[in-house]
C-alpha cells in the first residue's frame, strides 16, 4: 500500500471542498438541470437510518436499469443527510465483508474494475431516465 494510503491517516477532504467539488461536478454533467446542494444540520454525530420506498422513481429507475434487487444497506452512511430533503438510495459497487472478513474502510479494501463499469453504465441509464 502506497505511503500516502495508510489505513490509519484521515483523507485530507473537508466538507467544504466536499460540497464544492460536488456542486461542481454537478453543475458540469448536468448544465440543464437545476441542483443546490447543501449539508443537513445535525444536533448528534450518529448518522440516522432511512427507508426509501420502492415506488420512488428514483428506486424504480436503479431497477429497470438493472441495478439488481432493493435490500437493506447494513451499515453506516452519510446518505441519511440526503434523505430528509429527498428520496435516497445506496447503491454501487464493492463489498462490506467476504469470507475472510471485513473489507470496507480497511487495508484489504478493493472494488472489483468490472463492477465500477457496471455500475457507471447502470447510473447513466438511470439518470438518462430520470432527467431525459
Amino acid at each position: 500500500m502506497p505511503d500516502h494510503a495508510r489505513p490509519s491517516e484521515r483523507p485530507p477532504e473537508t466538507a467544504e471542498g466536499f460540497a464544492e467539488a460536488l456542486s461542481t461536478r454537478l453543475d458540469s454533467h448536468l448544465p440543464d438541470v437545476d441542483v443546490t446542494f447543501r449539508f443537513t444540520e445535525r444536533e448528534t454525530p450518529f448518522l440516522e437510518a432511512f427507508e426509501t420506498p420502492v415506488d420512488e422513481p428514483i428506486v424504480e429507475a436503479l431497477l429497470e436499469a438493472g441495478a439488481g434487487t432493493v435490500r437493506p444497506f447494513t451499515a453506516a452512511t452519510e446518505a441519511s443527510y440526503f434523505a430528509s430533503e429527498a428520496p435516497t438510495v445506496v447503491f454501487g459497487p464493492g463489498v462490506l465483508a467476504d469470507e475472510t472478513g471485513a473489507v470496507a474502510h480497511g487495508a484489504r479494501e478493493y472494488v472489483r474494475t468490472d463492477r465500477v463499469e457496471r455500475a457507471a453504465s447502470i447510473l447513466e441509464t438511470a439518470v438518462e431516465s430520470l432527467v431525459g
